[in-house]
């Protein structure tokens, strides 16, 4: 999701840049345009890292990315009595 949300900057920062009417502001909108494909690549290789560092077989759900350890259901076999 944070990968789209950086492509899509980079996408309107290309499209500023073609219609910018000085070469200073193309040059910013391009500038941008390069962060944001770096923000999206690092937000994919962040993504693919933290999957790869799960127990095979585990997913996070959207709802415990901000959750504090402990804070969401016991897991299965761990049942407080």
């Amino acid at each position: 999701m944070e990968k789209a949300y950086w492509l899509g900057r980079e996408r309107a920062s290309l499209k500023a840049a073609r219609s910018a009417t000085s070469s200073e502001a193309r040059l910013i909108h391009y500038e941008l345009a390069g962060r944001y494909n770096l923000n999206a690549f690092s937000a994919a290789t962040s993504a693919i890292d933290l999957k790869a560092s799960l127990p095979h077989g585990r997913t996070i759900e959207p709802h415990q990315i901000h959750e504090s350890p402990g804070s969401g259901p016991e897991p299965r076999g761990k049942q407080s009595k």
